[in-house]
């Protein structure tokens, strides 16, 4: 059935006010929600940073100590969901874009397809590489190993 469906596929047009459509109904709200969401995790995390220094430097004066203020752990945590968040965005931008012209104008490009198609699932290899690069122990290799190659 391999020409049935070549003709399926080369003869479904979609409509642009659809594409557009689903585009607002499915990316714009989740990416709405994502920096509302990051922008109060970033607002708390400031608040117990603030907190948690106030405190220190109060209990460190009553003992005569001068301690060093550490910043907020849950502060490096939601940077590290901010950047997977962030790069999920803008990986997959460039294929929502080529999808909403495609779909307006009925003119398609291989080799755009392919691009945005490519960057869209290099966000699976992108988590992997954000969340290594984000482990302090996976960090002090990586540093060993190119010190190690370099001399």
């Amino acid at each position: 059935h391999g020409d049935v469906f070549q003709w399926c596929a080369e003869s479904w047009h979609t409509d642009s006010y659809f594409t557009l459509f689903i585009v607002m109904m499915l990316y714009a709200p989740a990416a709405l929600i994502v920096c509302f969401t990051y922008f109060n995790i970033f607002r708390i995390c400031q608040q117990h940073t603030k907190e948690i220094s106030e405190r220190q430097a109060r209990f460190s004066s009553q003992s005569g100590e001068t301690g060093e203020v550490q910043a907020c752990p849950d502060k490096r945590y939601a940077m590290v969901l901010f950047r997977i968040t962030s790069v999920f965005y803008i990986l997959w931008l460039p294929y929502i874009i080529y999808f909403l012209l495609e779909s307006s104008t009925g003119h398609s490009n291989r080799f755009a397809s392919f691009l945005t198609t490519w960057l869209a699932i290099s966000n699976s290899f992108c988590n992997c590489v954000i969340y290594s690069l984000s482990n302090s122990v996976f960090q002090r290799g990586l540093k060993r190993l190119s010190g190690a190659m370099c001399t």
